[in-house]
């Protein structure tokens, strides 16, 4: 279970499985283990998501995939909807991994032998 919300320093506790997201200006969709005034908190059901979630952000912040959903003026800001959207999809993927029994190494889509 992952649970994403705005972060509020006054009612928000400290939670062993969570990150923050920027969710306000240039660097919006930067993941951080510490929080900040204007961020989205990720709270995940165990340590092993936290850390799979985190990187993948990390990855989508870095190849700007962020950026096609700031809006505003002057201070562009991230809407949490959109935040939403943008992990799932990613996760999702094109084409799956699997791990091959024999070796343990990742590979496509099994294929079907002729």
């Amino acid at each position: 279970m992952i649970t994403i919300k705005t972060y509020n320093p006054d009612t928000d506790l400290f939670h062993p499985f969570a990150f923050y997201v920027l969710s306000r200006g240039r660097n919006s969709g930067k993941p951080g283990l510490e929080p900040w005034r204007n961020s989205f908190v990720v709270i995940c059901k165990n340590r092993q998501l936290m850390h799979e979630l985190y990187w993948l952000n990390l990855a989508l912040f870095s190849r700007q995939r962020f950026k096609q959903h700031l809006v505003g003026s002057v201070i562009e800001f991230m809407r949490i909807g959109d935040f939403r959207k943008e992990p799932r999809k990613t996760r999702q993927g094109p084409e799956p991994l699997y791990q091959d029994p024999a070796d343990g190494r990742l590979a496509g889509p099994p294929t079907a032998n002729p």
